[in-house]
């Protein structure tokens, strides 16, 4: 569907791809990796043609769509939630207002072949609707907000009321919507609360396309992608199965070329000795000479650069009491919505706490609340 032969690319003296080729076929599910700066979304801009490529060759098949949820918040005209998601579908939706201004028309028109034109008319868009899947449109359309976390009584919310995280949950339902041949999707989750996300992810399990993701959630790519596609070092290398299975490989890969450097050198090592102690004999020059040419030619094995890792450590604290915190009858609302009502809670020494709930419930205010930097 998409390939990319021996291209080249580079900003200034970063050079992102030297030599790279990459495939993506029909079915694919291609976890995209690399560490920041290394080119990711940059490939995503060369496939969607709006980053040239300093050398190379790039084969896109004939009619192939492609659907680019990026990383940046995206902003929209002012639009109700649902007109909004439906403008992903704007070919559709045109056909639509023109069959209503033919409805309007047909019932005021009372010449017989004038009525029997617009008919004909009519029937046409009708088909062309139809096949386009119109009639189920707007359905579809409110699944996929639900399902990203929208309420029903959101749909009529204006966008411009919506904060970037639930803009971006409109832009993501805008191009599964679109369903198209390929989606390139950059953090997707970032968003995302955990039932959302579990959504998405089911969804994209039983999507009929190809997928590329960006993604830090582990458990994401490995329950999504059947390849891992990792920049580093200029390359892109390809590795088949899921993220777990990629982590084996890769580490597999990395004491196979360690071995393999090591004897390239003892043998280079040794060469050098042979050359540099008979140098100076006749007897020995063609042996000589042939051994510098040998070395010449030998393709040298680069051991990667490690990546920089990020370490740090919590002081050790005091040792509490085993009850750390304790909860009872907490009550908290912000104007009229009511975020608490008398609930419970106690921690005690030792406990580890997911903290789990959509967009809205309270999360982030229980942990100000906790840390004493909000009021109750």
């Amino acid at each position: 569907m998409i390939t990319l032969n021996h291209i080249n690319k580079q900003f200034g003296n970063k050079v992102l791809f030297k030599d790279c080729s990459f495939r993506i076929g029909v079915r694919d599910r291609i976890g995209l990796i690399g560490p920041n700066g290394s080119g990711k979304t940059t490939l995503f801009r060369i496939i969607l043609g709006e980053e040239s490529i300093d050398n190379g060759e790039i084969r896109i098949a004939k009619g192939v769509k492609i659907g680019y949820l990026p990383q940046e918040v995206i902003s929209f005209k002012r639009n109700t939630v649902l007109n909004e998601a439906l403008e992903a579908l704007s070919g559709v939706i045109s056909l639509q207002d023109k069959m209503k201004i033919l409805e309007q028309e047909l019932a005021s028109v009372e010449d017989p072949m004038e009525q029997e034109k617009l008919a004909k008319e009519y029937g046409k868009l009708q088909e062309r609707y139809t096949i386009l899947g119109g009639y189920g449109i707007e359905a579809e359309a409110k699944q996929i907000l639900q399902g990203l976390g929208f309420k029903e009584r959101d749909f009529n919310r204006l966008t411009d009321e919506l904060s970037g995280g639930w803009l971006m949950r409109i832009a993501l339902s805008k191009i599964l919507l679109q369903a198209p041949d390929l989606l390139l999707l950059d953090e997707p989750t970032n968003y995302l609360d955990l039932e959302s996300l579990i959504w998405l992810e089911n969804f994209l399990i039983n999507y009929p396309g190809a997928m590329v993701i960006v993604s830090h959630d582990r458990v994401f790519l490995n329950h999504l992608v059947d390849r891992v596609a990792e920049i580093e070092g200029e390359k892109i290398d390809i590795y088949h199965g899921d993220y777990d299975h990629y982590l084996e490989e890769k580490d597999s890969r990395k004491r196979i070329l360690e071995a393999t450097y090591k004897t390239q050198q003892r043998k280079i090592e040794q060469t050098e000795r042979f050359i540099e102690r008979f140098r100076a004999k006749n007897t020995k020059s063609s042996q000589v000479q042939s051994r510098i040419k040998m070395l010449e030619k030998i393709e040298r094995i680069e051991i990667p650069q490690e990546r920089k890792e990020v370490r740090f450590r919590f002081p050790a604290p005091q040792r509490s009491g085993h009850r750390v915190v304790e909860v009872k009858n907490l009550h908290k609302r912000y104007g009229e919505t009511v975020v608490y009502q008398g609930i419970d809670l106690a921690l005690f020494r030792g406990d580890k706490v997911a903290l789990v709930g959509p967009n809205g419930a309270g999360k982030s205010t229980l942990l100000k609340i906790l840390a004493g930097v909000l009021d109750f």
